[in-house]
C-alpha cells in the first residue's frame, strides 16, 4: 500500500512529535522545600539544595530556654553567581510575635572560597564570630537561650548576642546552595 504525499508528511510528523524527548526534571527550577521533622531527638536532615534553592525543616520546641547541640558538615559548597553557600540554625518564635529568629549561620563566599564562616544572626544583624579553614568533616556547635541571651559555639568560638524574651517555638535547620548534613541535633531544656 503507497500513501499518498499529505500521509507520509502527516506520518513524518507524528513520529518526530513523538520521538522529541518530554522535558527532564531537572531542567525545571526546583521548589523551595520546607518540612517539619516527626519524631523525637535527635534529628538528622541532609540538606541538598542546588544553587540559589533553600532547603528547610522545622523542629518544635517546648521550652522556653532551649540547648541545641549538633554537627553540622559542608559537603559540597554551590558557591557561583554571588550566592554564597549557606547552612544555618535558628530559633524562631510563632508566627505573628514582634520578634525575628536568632541563630547562627556558617557560609562559604566567592571571595573566600576556602575559608567557613560564621556568623551570629539576630534577625536584623548578623556578626561574623569565627573562622575555619574549608573541610567536609563534622564541625560540632551549640545554641544556649537563655531569657535574653543567645550563646552560640562553633568552629572553637563563643559569641553571645542579646535577644529579645519571647518563646521560641521551632527550631529551624536550612540550607542554601550547598550539601550539607545536619546531625545529632538535639533541642532540650537550659539550665
Amino acid at each position: 500500500m503507497r500513501l499518498g504525499l499529505r500521509a507520509q508528511v502527516l506520518v513524518c510528523l507524528t513520529l518526530c512529535a513523538c520521538s522529541t524527548p518530554p522535558p527532564r526534571p531537572h531542567d525545571a527550577p526546583e521548589p523551595e522545600y520546607t518540612a517539619t521533622l516527626p519524631g523525637p531527638a535527635p534529628y538528622q536532615f541532609d540538606c541538598d539544595a542546588p544553587e540559589g534553592v533553600h532547603k528547610t525543616i522545622h523542629v518544635g520546641l517546648h521550652h522556653d530556654q532551649v540547648l541545641v547541640t549538633g554537627t553540622l558538615t559542608l559537603l559540597d559548597p554551590r558557591i557561583a553567581h554571588g550566592r554564597p553557600a549557606i547552612a544555618q540554625m535558628r530559633l524562631a518564635a510563632p508566627a505573628g510575635a514582634n520578634t525575628r529568629a536568632a541563630g547562627f549561620m556558617a557560609g562559604i563566599q566567592m571571595n573566600s572560597p576556602h575559608t567557613i564562616l560564621f556568623y551570629t544572626a539576630d534577625g536584623d544583624y548578623d556578626e561574623r564570630f569565627a573562622a575555619l579553614s574549608a573541610t567536609t568533616l563534622p564541625i560540632p556547635f551549640q545554641m544556649k537561650l537563655t531569657e535574653n541571651e543567645l550563646i552560640v559555639t562553633a568552629a572553637g568560638v563563643s559569641k553571645s548576642i542579646a535577644v529579645a524574651h519571647v518563646k521560641r517555638s521551632h527550631l529551624t535547620l536550612e540550607c542554601s546552595s550547598a550539601h550539607v548534613v545536619f546531625a545529632d541535633v538535639l533541642p532540650s531544656v537550659s539550665h
